[in-house]
């Protein structure tokens, strides 16, 4: 029974498929179902195509920074975290230039891929007092944040800055897909 319930819709597909819209007659029940049902299928099927261009996405994103950067960087799903860090990467909350030129050389490739949420989270080094800890941390992050807006025109909107007091002299960059 399924066999012969098949043949029918798959011939009134074809057939809805070879006529355009305009010249299907008006009030045609059995063309207006087809028409939705090739919709339906149409939509399933670029539903189904939409995880892996996320994925495809960042992959190509991740080779770029790879390319880039020659460690610090790792992939979770399809979450990629940068940290840049180290003694000489900081000098209290200022960047080194070592380090303000590696953000440079990232930035064209965050301002490529403009369907990623940049997230940049500053440390400080685990000395001293907390609250000045703190201050430098976030220092760390909103410079961090200045140097790839102005290097390559990044939207503002795009970037989400935190400082998290004392842990390791460090910044960390979490790219994160925006659309699903």
């Amino acid at each position: 029974m399924k066999v012969s319930l098949l043949l029918p819709i798959t011939l009134l597909l074809a057939a809805c498929a070879t006529v355009p819209a305009s010249e299907q007659p008006a009030g045609n029940p059995a063309a207006e179902l087809a028409t939705e049902a090739s919709a339906a299928l149409r939509k399933t099927a670029t539903e189904k195509k939409k995880p892996a261009k996320v994925a495809d996405y960042m992959t190509e994103q991740e080779t770029a920074i790879r390319a880039v950067v020659a460690q610090g960087v790792s992939r979770q799903r399809n979450i990629l975290t940068i940290e840049i860090g180290g003694k000489a990467a900081f000098k209290g909350g200022t960047p080194s230039e070592q380090t303000t030129a590696l953000l440079k050389r990232l930035a064209p490739i965050f301002a490529r891929y403009d369907k990623t949420r940049i997230s940049i989270t500053g440390y400080s080094a685990d000395t001293g007092k907390p609250s000045l800890n703190q201050l430098y941390s976030e220092k760390r992050a909103d410079i961090a944040s200045d140097i790839l807006e102005q290097a390559a025109n990044i939207a503002d909107v795009r970037i989400f800055v935190e400082g998290k007091g004392a842990q390791s002299d460090k910044i960390e960059i979490v790219l994160t897909p925006t659309f699903r």
